[in-house]
């Protein structure tokens, strides 16, 4: 049994021995010339047919992706064409008002991370006419905000969150009740100078008063959303809604005081 594995060992060693001196002297290229010259079309229709599919695939991709970006780009353009006729509507029924050399729409590009995105940066300025102080508005005459500070081609405004801003206001009940609108810390906006006395609820809206330079009256801040009043107050303690989502803001309009 010994010899026979051993003989078995030594014909494999010899055959061995035997294809690679054949191959030295080159007499197996005529076979392989022969399955290469076979099989050589068919990979290249199937590197073909990958390399198409792929293609195929990665065109689909980015037609896919274009399609998408063309969806998005129109919603905004959509949101911004309706934000744009509300103010312009606005504007055409209040031109006692307003004229549109007293007016600039400007684009948000920017919020400044260190006030809890209270101040945000507009892409007009000194150069187009605004001036710090002026009211910044949204839509049909909704307050947001004022302008805090100013660069040739750039403007910063606070929103009415943020503690910079004090607003003269309204509450439109029965009997009109003036009052101070400021921002808490860039969270909140509450009202303030309202006497203890006076009757005010829930829901009540809140409107600019026009006592100050370069905020007309009517312009829309917001309404009660909570009165918690302390025996210690001087005055009661008013927490308001504002009227939009102060978060979500695109294009907006300035109020050019002078």
């Amino acid at each position: 049994m010994l010899r026979s594995k051993a003989k078995k060992i030594i014909l494999a060693v010899a055959v061995l021995g035997l294809l690679i001196f054949l191959n030295y002297f080159h007499c197996f290229d005529w076979p392989k010339n022969l399955l290469i010259n076979l099989f050589l079309p068919l990979q290249e229709k199937t590197t073909f047919l990958l390399t198409k599919f792929k293609s195929s695939k990665s065109s689909e991709s980015t037609c896919n992706l274009k399609e998408n970006l063309a969806t998005v780009q129109l919603k905004l353009l959509e949101e911004e064409n309706k934000q744009l006729r509300q103010t312009l509507n606005f504007f055409t029924t209040n031109n006692y008002l307003f004229k549109e050399s007293k007016t600039v729409v400007a684009n948000i590009i920017g919020r400044n991370p260190l006030t809890f995105s209270s101040i945000l940066i507009l892409d007009q300025g000194r150069s187009q006419g605004v001036h710090i102080g002026d009211a910044v508005i949204l839509g049909e005459g909704i307050m947001i905000g004022r302008i805090i500070a100013l660069e040739d081609n750039l403007s910063y405004f606070a929103l009415l969150t943020n503690s910079q801003v004090k607003i003269a206001a309204l509450i439109l009940s029965d009997e009109n009740l003036p009052g101070l609108v400021e921002g808490s810390h860039g969270l909140s906006l509450k009202m303030n100078l309202i006497p203890l006395d006076k009757k005010i609820n829930i829901g009540d809206l809140v409107i600019t008063s026009g006592l100050e330079k370069g905020i007309p009256k009517g312009l829309l801040i917001g309404q009660i959303e909570e009165i918690n009043t302390q025996s210690n107050d001087l005055f009661q303690n008013i927490t308001l809604q504002p009227a939009v989502n102060l978060s979500n803001l695109n294009i907006v309009t300035i109020l050019k005081s002078t």
